[in-house]
C-alpha cells in the first residue's frame, strides 16, 4: 500500500521520537479505514471469470462447489444475462438452445417466489414452451444424433413449466395464450413419449392446466380423455401417475351434464373404471 506522504512522515517523527504516540495511533487507524476497507462482495463476484466459475463448481468440495453455482445463479438473474438466456432459446443452433434451457430450468430449480416472477416478466414461460414444441413438432435432429439430449430437453423443459405454473392461474393462462400448440404437445409426450420423466412432467403440466376451467375446451380438442385414460391404464402400479391421471379426469366429468356424461362413456372405452377399481380392490388407499 502506498502511504499519502504527510501522514507517512508524521508516523515516522511521532514513532522514532517516542512522542505524539496518541496522535500516531488515531492517524494509523484512519488509514487503515480509508485504504483498507474491503471491497463489496458483490463486485469481488462480479469481477470472477466464468471459466474460473466453471472449474469451482466441479470441485470436489460441496461448500466450493454450492457456493461457485450461487455465484452462477446470481450472474445469470441479471437483466442482461437473461433476456441473453431466453433469447438463445430461439436460436438455430440446437446445441444453443439445449444449454439455454438446461441454465433456465437451473433458475428456476433454485430460485424463490419473487424471482420466479421476475423469470416470467422475462418470458421465460414463452422461450421454454416453445423449446418444448419445437422438439417435439420439428424436432431436433443433431441433439437426436448425439444420444437422446432432446430427451434432456423435454425433460428439463417440462419439468421447469411446471413448477412455474403450479397453483397459479395467471401463469397457466398466460402459457395458453403464449403458445396454443402447448396442448397437443404435452398430451403427445404422455402418449408417446420416449422418456418416463418427460411423460411424468407432461402430466403434471396436463393436470394444472385442467383445473381452469377455461382451458378445459382446449385440452378436450386436443384428446386429453384418450391420452390421461391410456396413460392410467399403461401405468398400473405407480400410485402418483394413477392418481393424478384419475384427479385429471374427475375434473372433465364432475357434473351430470350431458357432455360430461359422453366423457365417461368415452374413459369406459379405455378399461379405466375396471383399472381403478382392480386398483381399489387390492388395498391401493393412496388412490
Amino acid at each position: 500500500m502506498a502511504f499519502d506522504n504527510r501522514r507517512a512522515l508524521w508516523l515516522a517523527a511521532g514513532l522514532l521520537s517516542g512522542l505524539g504516540t496518541a496522535f500516531c495511533i488515531a492517524e494509523l487507524r484512519k488509514f487503515i479505514r480509508e485504504k483498507c476497507t474491503r471491497k463489496p462482495l458483490s463486485h469481488l463476484e462480479d469481477n470472477i471469470k466464468l471459466e474460473d466459475l466453471e472449474i469451482l463448481v466441479r470441485s470436489s468440495n460441496y461448500s466450493l462447489r454450492k457456493s461457485a453455482e450461487q455465484v452462477v445463479l446470481d450472474k445469470a438473474m441479471k437483466n442482461k444475462n437473461l433476456d441473453f438466456i431466453v433469447n438463445a432459446c430461439f436460436s438455430d443452433d440446437e446445441f444453443q438452445v439445449l444449454k439455454a434451457v438446461v441454465a433456465l430450468a437451473m433458475l428456476v430449480k433454485n430460485s424463490e417466489r419473487n424471482e420466479r416472477e421476475k423469470l416470467i416478466e422475462h418470458k421465460v414461460l414463452e422461450s421454454l414452451s416453445h423449446s418444448l414444441v419445437q422438439s417435439v413438432q420439428v424436432g431436433y435432429r443433431r441433439l437426436v444424433e448425439m444420444g437422446g439430449y432432446d430427451l434432456r430437453l423435454q425433460r428439463c423443459a417440462s419439468e421447469s413449466l411446471f413448477h412455474l405454473i403450479y397453483d397459479e392461474e395467471a401463469t397457466k393462462l398466460r402459457l395458453a395464450q403464449s403458445n396454443s400448440s402447448i396442448f397437443a404437445v404435452v398430451l403427445q409426450l404422455i402418449s408417446e413419449g420416449r422418456s418416463k420423466e418427460v411423460m411424468r412432467w407432461s402430466l403434471f403440466i396436463v393436470h394444472q392446466l385442467a383445473s381452469c376451467d377455461s382451458l378445459r375446451p382446449e385440452l378436450l380438442a386436443n384428446g386429453v380423455i384418450p391420452a390421461v385414460s391410456a396413460m392410467l391404464v399403461r401405468n398400473q402400479g405407480d400410485f402418483i401417475l394413477m392418481k393424478t391421471c384419475l384427479h385429471t379426469m374427475v375434473m372433465f366429468v364432475n357434473n351430470t351434464t350431458e357432455s360430461e356424461i359422453a366423457h365417461l362413456k368415452e374413459m369406459a372405452k379405455y378399461d379405466v373404471f375396471r383399472t381403478a377399481v382392480v386398483s381399489l380392490r387390492a388395498g391401493t388407499r393412496k388412490l
